[in-house]
């Protein structure tokens, strides 16, 4: 299957191709993520975040398809009367913020939304890069955040980590690194730009080269898509127990063990 914007984000694109979004549906619930791309439940509907970060990325990366992108969506961006709602007169301050700095502007030239293939351990794999620039050989992906400098607590690691570490993209960026190298795409430089939702946006460089984060994602990736492998042959998957879908889905068959330190499944 050949992928084009049009069909990037398809039903059949889903099911043929992991992603890094895909990765990380899959490590929240294996049984949610496996009924999503077969076609057995609704996939989750955009949220207003999700919204306002396409948002951003049409207006910095792509402006001239920002018309076609705001009456698409023009329910969701405007009040009754035509005002823009609150969150995306914040997103305009946002991408303001992003445009002072000469910079940040320059390190987003390139190729936008450039889509990549490839096996990844013999999965086959999609992306889709914000920024790909194959004359100064850097990858860049852009992010919109609640807060650059806040921290929230992460099970994963035991402490409070940022928005890098919470979202884990670090995997995402190892992932589109891995599928530049296989179509043959020299990187010497990958950052993460991103402006977060305070007043007034603050926006942030990362530099995202550190081996040891990448090599520690890459290890993270191979045991999540050797899991991901059984599955597709026909493992059982995990349910997480608390998702829509396991809540939907959830057939009782026997008690569960309470004691004083809570329960046992």
């Amino acid at each position: 299957m050949k992928l084009t914007d049009t069909n990037y984000y398809s039903q059949e694109a889903n099911e043929s191709y992991l992603s890094a979004s895909g990765v990380k549906a899959f490590r929240d619930c294996e049984a949610a993520y496996m009924a999503t791309i077969q076609g057995l439940c609704e996939p989750k509907e955009q949220t207003t975040a999700m919204l306002v970060g396409s948002y951003v990325d049409c207006r910095l990366l792509e402006p001239a398809k920002y018309p076609a992108f705001r009456e698409e969506h023009r329910d969701a961006i405007h009040k009754r009367g035509g005002f823009k709602r609150a969150d995306f007169e914040r997103a305009d301050q946002m991408v303001d913020a992003v445009k002072r700095q000469e910079y940040v502007m320059k390190l987003l030239e390139g190729e936008s939304q450039a889509i990549l293939t490839g096996d990844i351990q013999g999965v086959p794999f999609k992306s889709k890069l914000d920024v790909l620039n194959r004359d100064t050989m850097t990858l860049v992906d852009l992010k919109t955040t609640a807060d650059v400098n806040s921290k929230t607590w992460s099970a994963k690691h035991s402490r409070k980590v940022g928005f890098i570490d919470a979202w884990d993209y670090w995997t995402q960026m190892y992932i589109y690194l891995d599928l530049c190298g296989r179509n043959d795409i020299e990187i010497k430089s990958c950052y993460i730009v991103a402006v977060d939702k305070k007043s007034p946006p603050a926006v942030r460089v990362y530099d995202m080269s550190d081996t040891v984060s990448l090599k520690d994602a890459q290890r993270r990736l191979q045991t999540t898509i050797q899991r991901f492998a059984n599955v597709k042959d026909g493992a059982t998957p995990s349910r997480c127990g608390d998702c829509e879908y396991c809540r939907e889905t959830e057939l009782i068959d026997a008690p569960m063990t309470y004691t004083a330190n809570g329960w046992n499944w």
